[in-house]
């Protein structure tokens, strides 16, 4: 899987059950203005909205929580804070993914 969103333009990452980034893509490390490897152990909310709650918290849909509740797939558009604190609107793909088998 790494090696597949390595190659990706689009920034990506993993996101564990806790918020916690698991993995970064390089386009991921460049919007965020660091590299990929700063990221991980970080919260997901930390690194994309600049906020310490999670997003149903700042107005925004947690696509992570839709997709433990429901086991499916999502599609969210949400304003994530760029480098050097510019805003952008992404659309956000959450899909699930177990690790485990």
């Amino acid at each position: 899987m790494v090696n597949i969103t390595d190659s990706l333009k689009a920034p990506a990452i993993l996101v564990g059950e806790d918020y916690t980034v698991e993995y970064a893509n390089p386009a991921f490390g460049e919007f965020c203005g660091r590299p990929p490897e700063e990221l991980l152990g970080k919260k997901c909310h930390k690194v994309s909205h600049a906020s310490d709650s999670p997003c149903r918290l700042n107005a925004n849909d947690c696509p992570l929580k839709y997709v433990l509740r429901t086991g499916r797939s999502t599609r969210v558009r949400h304003r994530h804070v760029c480098v050097k604190g510019s805003e952008k609107v992404f659309d956000i793909l959450a899909i699930p993914v177990s690790l485990n088998g």
